[in-house]
């Protein structure tokens, strides 16, 4: 992920990191999740907490508005447990890790695949039944 640093405020982060949430992953390819998490916690979590984040869509937020509140962060800090929930993901049997909110107002999700490999992708897409 290449961050814009307009100044030594802010920062444009495109559909990686929105208030309150995360950016899906499918489009990544194998390493779409890797790449996100580690675009998220070792790049943009390591700017100051004033850092004022400005996502591709949505209202900004601040570096360490999304330390303290964004459910994917927390985590990923170790502050939350991860989910346990059996679901399937586009008829994929998987383990619902976290089910969020969205920059729009319905959900994203975080899946773990019996193989190993996680995902981010739209709660639309998660049959929990």
């Amino acid at each position: 992920m290449r961050l814009l640093l307009v100044d030594g405020s802010d920062c444009l982060t495109a559909d990686c990191l929105f208030k309150g949430t995360v950016g899906g992953t499918g489009g990544g390819g194998p390493t779409g999740y890797a790449d996100q998490h580690r675009s998220i916690m070792e790049r943009l979590m390591t700017l100051p907490p004033e850092t004022r984040i400005h996502p591709g869509h949505t209202l900004p937020t601040t570096v360490g508005e999304e330390w303290e509140r964004n459910p994917f962060v927390r985590i990923w800090r170790g502050l939350d447990p991860e989910g346990t929930e059996s679901c399937r993901v586009r008829g994929e049997q998987a383990t619902l890790i976290l089910f969020g909110p969205d920059y729009d107002g319905t959900h994203k999700a975080w899946v773990r695949y019996p193989d190993g490999r996680d995902a981010i992708v739209g709660g639309s897409q998660i049959d929990r039944s």
